[in-house]
């Protein structure tokens, strides 16, 4: 739950540049204020240009960028991956890096001194991080942030705010959960501390939506613990909540991904191109999208409009793309949280079925309905036990089998 009275809004920098957009920024005029701490380089770091927006488009100097690189252990030292400060935007672009820092093991007095600097303000934490921090690297980050924000604590600072920048849905309470066990591990008292005066924002960086300076759309949760960087001026949206945004790229934008692959597997296509070339393919994909978005609460209707057609344009875009069927981790969280939905709402399903049902063809083997959904109830869950099921997925299977004269029946 987000606590408003936490969420600290800048004042108006007074150090901002008041040059013209055409003239060149000094970078000595930046403060260092953001901390990017990944493990990839920043050819992908799109919340890195937004950013440098902020100084190039004279929003506000006071947020100049830091990067601290962490390698695994026996890692060499890649300089020109050091070196490269190019995110892979459309096109290209360069971002101002005011200090790097590459650490090639956890502990590294100079980079915890950076986190726990009062002047870092927000940590952009760019390393796959789930409450069980199982990666190495995890750990590694996980282990900064907990030891610079007890610094932070000892020293009467404020935390910093803690952004994850990873694909992953929940990303910033996967991340809070992994530093509250760890700090508890510690100290429950720093634990505590962080739990009541940190911030770890949920974000969601949608390819599928374009935003600014040739990036996605990021959305990121209003909620910062030590001053709010005016990002909203730079194309970045804030949102009360994440969820809504989440559901449209799991369940629409990934979900649809999965829907081509299962139809392309019926039709018998090798790419994506010749899959939607199958008369009753694209219908199917529209279908599928309209069924998904009425799952999907708390996003305007012309926003999923918009998206539903971005989704169907991203598809298209590359025709030589390989589609691959989903396995069942992936389908669990795609596709079947919208049939659930739909079927506890007794809502319009028909496409959502037929995507169920092209799953288990082209995981399963043949079989009739009721065989197929008592080979699959470890996925399926609940949904295999209710009693209309049987009968929709038969219908479905009807449609994909072999007996349909052809790929044009699955429509």
């Amino acid at each position: 739950m987000i606590d408003p009275s936490r969420t600290s809004h800048p004042s108006p920098p007074a150090g901002t540049a008041t040059l013209p957009p055409d003239v060149p920024l000094d970078p000595d005029l930046l403060t260092p204020a953001v901390v990017h701490l990944g493990v990839r380089g920043l050819q992908h770091a799109y919340h890195a240009v937004h950013v440098d927006d902020l100084a190039q488009r004279r929003v506000s100097t006071d947020w100049g960028l830091v990067r601290v690189e962490l390698l695994p252990p026996g890692t060499a030292l890649d300089l020109d991956l050091l070196r490269r400060r190019e995110v892979l935007t459309d096109p290209p672009r360069e971002v101002t890096v005011l200090t790097d820092h590459v650490c090639l093991t956890g502990g590294s007095e100079e980079q915890l001194a950076l986190l726990a600097a009062p002047s870092t303000r927000l940590v952009l934490v760019d390393v796959d991080v789930d409450g069980e921090v199982d990666d190495p690297l995890a750990r590694v980050a996980v282990g900064y942030l907990v030891g610079a924000l007890a610094r932070r604590r000892a020293a009467g600072h404020r935390p910093f705010t803690a952004l994850s920048c990873a694909a992953a849905p929940r990303n910033g309470s996967r991340l809070r959960e992994a530093v509250l066990a760890l700090a508890g591990d510690v100290d429950d008292g720093l634990a505590a501390w962080i739990g009541e005066h940190g911030a770890f924002p949920n974000s969601v960086c949608d390819p599928c939506l374009p935003g600014e300076s040739g990036c996605p759309r990021w959305v990121v949760e209003d909620d910062f613990a030590d001053g709010r960087p005016p990002l909203d001026r730079v194309g970045v949206r804030f949102v009360p909540s994440t969820v809504p945004h989440e559901l449209l790229r799991t369940r629409l934008h990934d979900g649809a991904h999965d829907a081509l692959a299962v139809a392309a597997a019926a039709a018998g296509a090798r790419t994506a191109g010749a899959a939607l070339a199958v008369p009753g393919v694209r219908e199917f994909l529209e279908g599928f999208l309209a069924e998904a978005a009425q799952q999907v609460l708390g996003v305007p209707a012309d926003e999923l409009d918009e998206y539903r057609a971005a989704v169907l344009a991203r598809l298209a875009a590359d025709p030589g793309r390989e589609p691959h069927v989903p396995g069942p981790e992936r389908f669990r969280a795609d596709v079947l949280p919208s049939l659930r939905q739909a079927v506890d709402h007794d809502g319009p399903r028909e496409r959502l079925v037929q995507a169920l049902a092209g799953w288990l063809l082209a995981t399963g083997g043949p079989g009739g309905a009721a065989d197929l959904l008592r080979r699959h109830h470890d996925v399926l869950g609940t949904l295999a036990d209710e009693p209309h099921l049987p009968a929709e997925l038969q219908r479905a299977l009807h449609v994909l089998t072999p007996s349909s004269p052809t790929p044009a029946e699955f429509s």
